[in-house]
């Protein structure tokens, strides 16, 4: 996420290509898949790829309601950023 806030969009991608899959095989837990899916929206976003990044947030989306969390207002940064997506889309 730092390289991605630097705007570092090639080195961003680089360090989620190697942790996501081992991120992915340590845990199985909702909320760190959903934070997974969330830095690959993020990144999808910034580099201009905006039905990736759909993709991704609403799998967010997806994740935060079988949490529990649907109805919780952290749901609407959720749509805010899917919204801003399909905006700058």
């Amino acid at each position: 996420m730092i390289a991605l806030r630097q705007q570092d969009l090639a080195a961003a991608a680089e360090l989620l290509e190697q942790a996501v899959p081992i991120a992915r095989a340590a845990t199985d837990g909702l909320i760190d898949q959903r934070l997974l899916v969330s830095h690959l929206g993020a990144l999808a976003m910034a580099r201009g790829q905006h039905a990736t990044a759909d993709g991704w947030l609403r799998q967010r989306l997806q994740l935060r309601v079988r949490s529990g969390d649907g109805n919780t207002p952290f749901a609407a940064f959720d749509w805010v950023q899917r919204s801003h997506n399909l905006l700058m889309q």
